[in-house]
């Protein structure tokens, strides 16, 4: 069945997760797309397809007169790592104002699942109660807080926590891809037999997005405030070791000749805490068992993904 045209304002476009959205959306006929970027370059014009660049900043409460409409739905995904919480805060703040006044129906925004922090379950869900230790999960934790504490009621508030959003031009396994690569391979190995079971919470950017589209649609009666995981840890391959052979075996690379050693995980766990990690726990899954049961189904799996990765590593990083 053909989905009603919805008109989505989109903010943090030029970000990893952000591109991979307007590829994924800007050729669609059931969606116009008003997509805000800091490029100034781009001018207020239209980009690809169905969609309209708009340049702005949300520091700027002008911005929002052409980016949204009443009844849209608003995708948040802008976040300023070099600014400050306050900044943080008033953008968010502001876009939050913005969306009340111009009556919309949706903000779909896009936080982290590290905001649970330290915590003692194995597996972190929606109802966990977050114990941020970081400051950036911290300020991200305050940011939904504030969105739902002032703005809840006014509009629909979905918030989404990816895990270790990776792909093609992301920065997750970038290092590990840079180690096999260029690195030195016996302190890789050691690195294996070190890391070997540990859950890598790594999550295809193409199944984020894809969840975010689903969310654009998605219908609850007397919605107000929903969150959502988007994990890939329900798949078993999602593992340091398993990760790693998979990209040796794309990069065209032997196994050690060694066999792996594997270091129990929970002397890793204690590594870890004296490392100072905020989530030290090697075997800790973030579940996306919420989102699956509203009906959403992912796209790609974790091979597939890894695959791609491979390929454009080989393609754009490999000289």
């Amino acid at each position: 069945m053909e989905r009603e045209l919805r008109t989505v304002a989109i903010t943090g476009v030029t970000g990893f997760i952000g591109r991979n959205l307007l590829k994924h959306l800007e050729f669609r006929n059931n969606v116009e797309i008003r997509a805000l970027t800091y490029n100034k370059e781009f001018g207020d014009e239209s980009g690809k397809g169905n969609v309209m660049l708009i340049s702005g900043d949300l520091l700027h409460p002008e911005t929002f007169d052409k980016l949204l409409t009443k009844g849209c739905t608003v995708v948040n995904l802008a976040y300023a790592a070099g600014q400050s919480e306050a900044e943080n805060m008033e953008a968010l703040d502001n876009l939050g104002k913005a969306c009340t006044g111009a009556k919309i129906k949706r903000l779909i925004h896009c936080s982290t699942a590290v905001v649970a922090g330290r915590v003692s379950e194995n597996i972190i869900n929606e109802n966990t109660w977050c114990k941020p230790i970081s400051s950036y999960e911290v300020m991200k934790l305050a940011m939904e807080k504030m969105l739902i504490d002032k703005y809840s009621g006014l509009f629909e508030i979905v918030i989404v926590r990816p895990t270790a959003v990776f792909g093609p031009g992301g920065q997750n396994i970038m290092k590990m891809a840079d180690s096999l690569m260029r690195g030195n391979r016996v302190i890789n190995y050691l690195k294996s037999c070190l890391f070997n079971n540990r859950k890598m919470n790594l999550v295809s950017v193409e199944n984020v997005v894809a969840a975010i589209e689903f969310l654009i649609y998605y219908e609850k009666t007397n919605m107000s405030t929903e969150r959502f995981i988007i994990s890939d840890d329900e798949d078993g391959s999602n593992e340091y070791r398993k990760v790693e052979l998979s990209l040796m075996s794309y990069f065209g690379q032997k196994n050690y000749s060694i066999p792996i050693i594997p270091i129990p995980l929970s002397i890793l766990d204690l590594l870890l805490r004296l490392a100072g990690r905020t989530n030290p726990d090697p075997s800790c899954v973030y579940s996306s068992r919420k989102l699956m049961d509203v009906g959403f189904r992912k796209t790609v799996c974790l091979e597939e993904s890894l695959r791609d990765f491979a390929d454009w590593y080989k393609s754009n990083i490999v000289r």
